[in-house]
């Protein structure tokens, strides 16, 4: 048998002289290799695998609603409470009430006393002109005065509520009660020491003071009571407004 000889051939000759480089390559290509394995290796053990849910159900998973880049889990705010009841829909305890207080304003007095016991000799004078005997000059007189001795009871005229008790500088000690219906009363030229308070409720013919020498205006006339009446914020006659004129 012929044997074959690859000495001095071009092959044995390529090795022996890039043997050296080949075997770099393969070394580089080794270490490649396991570096890529083990980084794979550690981005699996890094990275959470997706488990199956527990007890899997036919109903929907809560949904997350991001506010601001952070997750929230709605399902917190999943609640078998009723919804509230709306406000615009008041209750019937609110209404009834609404409805007695707007009557009970609206209601005008049907029963009037007197203020107090003495004799009208000042007439409530409307838009006419009368002398003020204190003021020596003409002027519009929006109440009437009735005569009695300093001391005498003052009383309500009708069921009310004080709104005011105060000092003015021209009618002297003053006491305001609104009776409703737009109605109000104003007891003028009183004692010091006025018995009732601003908020209190007054029945008719409750004492609220005492006739004094107080209102400047009228300080030169008869010890009386001056006593006006407003309806709806204008000046009324308050005989009129009692049915009182002409008794």
């Amino acid at each position: 048998m012929r044997k074959y000889h690859f000495k001095g051939s071009s092959v044995k000759r390529f090795f022996t002289k890039n043997g050296f480089y080949i075997a770099i390559a393969l070394s580089l290509c080794g270490l490649g290799t396991a570096a890529y394995l083990a980084i794979s290796s550690s981005l699996d053990i890094l990275t959470p695998q997706p488990q199956s849910p527990q007890g899997t159900s036919s109903q929907s998973s809560p949904v997350d609603v991001n506010v601001s880049g952070i997750p929230v889990d709605t399902s917190s705010v999943i609640s078998s409470e009723k919804p509230p009841v709306s406000s615009d829909t008041p209750s019937k305890n609110t209404s009834s009430s609404s409805n007695t207080s707007s009557k009970a304003q609206s209601t005008y007095p049907t029963y009037f006393v007197m203020p107090v016991n003495g004799t009208v000799y000042q007439q409530h004078s409307d838009d006419e002109l009368v002398f003020n005997n204190t003021m020596k000059d003409w002027r519009v007189h929006n109440g009437i005065d009735i005569e009695a001795a300093v001391g005498t009871n003052v009383v309500a005229v009708a069921d009310g509520k004080v709104t005011d008790v105060s000092y003015d500088d021209q009618w002297g000690y003053t006491v305001t009660v609104e009776m409703g219906g737009g109605l109000t009363a104003k007891y003028c030229n009183l004692q010091k020491g006025v018995i009732v308070k601003e908020g209190e409720t007054v029945k008719t013919s409750q004492v609220i003071g005492g006739v004094g020498d107080t209102a400047y205006l009228e300080c030169l006339d008869k010890s009386h009571l001056h006593f006006e009446m407003c309806k709806d914020g204008k000046q009324v006659d308050p005989l009129d407004a009692m049915g009182k004129k002409g008794s």
